[in-house]
Parts: C-alpha cells; structure tokens; sequence
C-alpha cells in the first residue's frame, strides 16, 4: 500500500489478496520529496492470512486520458473528471483506447498529444481548445477544430501527424491569437469568425481534389490574418483530366510568377517535381523557350487573358518570369500536369495548380476603363472561396453574367470544338 512507483524511493511494499487490478489517479501535483513519501491505499474486499499474489496498479498523473474506450464524455477515461475549458489535459501513449469525438462539443484549455497517441474528431463532432494544441502523436479532424481563448497567443497544432482537416475555426478573443507551430491542410472550411490567425513561419494549404475544394469564410467583424515572417497560404485548384481550355483566377496577391505558381518553378520541359501539380505552358512565339514557356504551339498562344478595351480581344502572356497576380483571370488551355506535353502522344491527366502567396480578403474593387455597350470585361473570382453572384454590386455593367464551364461540348452551347464554353448566368 505505500510508495512502490517508479521514479520514487520505496520504503515497504506489501500486496493484498482479493485485490483486482486498477487505475490509480494521482490527484496530488505536490513534489515528492524523499522525507515525504506519497502514499497510495488500495482497497481491499477483505484480509486474510494464506497464498499472495501480486498484481498491478497503474497511478496516473491528474488531468490525464485512461483509455478505458474512446468515449471523450465518459467521466471513467478521465482522471480525475471530464475536462472543462480550465483544464489542460494529457492524452498519454500506451493506453488501450484514444478519445473519439463523434456528434458532441467537448472543451479543454490546453491538451498535450504524447508520441504515438491520438485524437480524432468524426464528422459532426466538435472540439474546443481554449488554450495551446501540442500534439506530437496524431490528431485526425473530420469534423470541426475550433480554436478559443482570451487575450493571448495559442500556438498548435504541435509538429506530430495532422492529416487535412476538415473544418478549422479560429474564434478567439478580438485580442487574442491563434498562432500556428507547423504547416496545415485544409480540406473543407477555414473559418476565421473572431480573433488574430498568425501563420508565423508556416503554411496554410488549401486542398482542391476531385471530390472537394477547401475555401475560406468570408471574415469576421473582428476576424485578421496575421502572416508573420514568412507564412502564406498555398490555394489548390484540381482540374479534371481532359484537353479543355479553363479560365482560371488567382487568390492571392504576393508576386509569385507564372513559372513559380503554375510550372511548379521548373525550368522550360522540365518535370522532375511531384506528379499531378502544376501544367505544361505552351507559347505561338518564336524561340518559347527563352521565354519561359515549355514548348512551341503551333496555331496560337496556350496562356492569354482577356484585353478589357475597346479592342475586345485575347492577348497572350509575354513570358512566364512575369507575375501572375491578376484581376482579370487567365484562359489557359490544360492538357494535364507538367509529364503531359503537346500533341496527343500521352494521354491527358488531372493536375492541380497551386499559387502561394497572402489571400484577397475583403472588398475587392475590378475598376475599367470607359467603353461603348454591349461590350465584355473579364473578372477573375478574387477568393479562395465560391461567391454568391447575387451580393456583387456594379456600376455601368449589365447583371448578365458569361461563366466559363469546360464541360460545355456542343455547338447548342457554343462548344463547337469540345473544348468549353461561356454559360450565360
């Protein structure tokens, strides 16, 4: 019954019969000193003289995950009670079952992941943290994240596993910040309702694949992005596998290039980075490749934008060192990622493009210059978000609307080569 744990000085240990094993929590956080010995009293059913055996009691620390099944609500996974968001809480490696989070809204203030431990919230579940997120081990979000706390500065997720979340919310105090200790990928909503998100030094990946695109909310009143010394966002966009033209915009405003953003920075031919990113760039020009551009194209320029004047025409991008910050979007003929080159040789593929660089947040004012009706300007979508076509507002414009689909095929449409069309909304 008295001190025989590891770590500590054991004066006398003695075992009991009739005893089962148990989990221990050790409420006290007092030091132990050797002069002042902690004891642990391990009830028994009775006392008698005859055979003894020995068997285990595992002592945990306060505020610490049991295990006894993966109910987070369960006060007996808890030692020594549910946590509130006033307990900062550890979830510990070797314990038989690690806390899943499925349709409940459980809180804590600061939570510890151990190495080769984890956290996984399901859809419709919801976890709150209120204080700093370390996880070492694995933290698997399905459904939402959300970040609180007051007037201080919040750092997670910690630098183990965290595959692409589904939902992260930042909603902390207008003062406080939610400040991030390792890259992160979204692949449903981020949410900024209230508070300071600081990227610091790290990267915000906004997932695109073919069954969804990550996007982020509009701001909240008292909502900022902080991007700290070197932290951007990395907006994905999948583009199914087809030889189509796609007129395609850039959310973000820092001075990428077009080689940077969409060649995936490799130099003209070259395809040596990851498979399914970035695109071939073609040019009508002559000698393409001093300028940029992968390979020569025989009947007009792959990569041009729309002239805004009165001359009413396309004109091709000059050279691929330029910068691909724009307002007026891109009509860009995509064969696939950068393995797919001219012709028809290799079969088309899917590929995503992916600019970096800080988000358009906000108002965003598309100014032009004075033209006669009946005349077409182009617009790129300003966010990494889908836009409600009905809150823009316009001055000396028309309420009808050409948006580009790839999939429109048939002369009806206007598709006449198979290769996309304008679809009045």
């Amino acid at each position: 019954q008295y001190d025989n744990v590891t770590g500590y000085s054991a004066y006398r240990t003695e075992y009991w019969d009739n005893y089962t094993a148990a989990a221990i929590c050790a409420v006290t956080t007092n030091a132990f000193y050797l002069n002042a010995r902690p004891k642990f009293t391990i009830s028994a059913n009775s006392f008698c003289e005859g055979t003894r055996t020995m068997d285990t009691a595992t002592i945990s620390p306060s505020n610490t995950w049991m295990g006894i099944n993966t109910d987070w609500n369960n006060a007996a996974n808890w030692c020594p009670s549910v946590p509130t968001n006033t307990t900062d809480v550890t979830i510990p490696n070797g314990v038989a079952n690690y806390p899943i989070i499925t349709n409940t809204t459980p809180v804590v203030r600061s939570i510890i992941v151990q190495n080769n431990a984890s956290v996984t919230i399901n859809s419709g579940g919801r976890l709150r943290v209120y204080g700093n997120l370390n996880c070492f081990g694995t933290l698997t979000n399905n459904g939402t994240l959300t970040m609180n706390g007051a007037s201080a500065t919040y750092g997670f997720p910690g630098t183990g596993n965290i595959p692409p979340m589904n939902i992260l919310e930042i909603n902390t105090n207008a003062a406080g910040t939610a400040q991030l200790s390792n890259n992160i990928t979204i692949a449903g909503e981020l949410k900024l309702t209230r508070g300071i998100f600081n990227l610091s030094a790290f990267d915000v990946t906004l997932q695109s694949v073919a069954t969804g695109t990550a996007s982020v909310s509009a701001l909240g009143a008292n909502a900022s992005i902080n991007y700290g010394s070197t932290g951007r966002f990395v907006v994905e966009r999948y583009l199914y596998s087809a030889r189509k033209w796609r007129f395609l915009s850039i959310p973000t405003v820092q001075t990428q290039t077009i080689k940077q953003a969409w060649q995936e920075n490799q130099n003209p031919g070259v395809n040596s980075g990851p498979a399914g990113f970035g695109t071939m760039i073609g040019s009508y020009f002559a000698n393409p490749t001093t300028l940029g551009f992968d390979f020569a194209t025989l009947n007009g320029h792959d990569m041009k934008y729309w002239s805004n004047d009165a001359s009413q025409t396309y004109i091709p991008v000059a050279q691929t060192s330029d910068a691909i910050a724009t307002t007026t979007g891109y009509m860009k003929f995509i064969r696939g990622d950068r393995s797919v080159g001219a012709g028809t040789a290799v079969p088309p593929s899917s590929t995503r493009l992916r600019p970096r660089g800080q988000l358009k947040t906000g108002l965003q004012t598309i100014n032009y210059p004075s033209l006669a009706i009946n005349k077409f300007v182009a617009a790129g979508n300003p966010y990494a978000s889908a836009i409600d076509m009905r809150n823009i507002t316009r001055s000396n414009l028309s309420a009808m609307y050409y948006v580009w689909d790839p999939r429109l095929t048939n002369s009806v449409n206007g598709g006449n080569y198979g290769l996309g069309a304008f679809q009045l909304f």
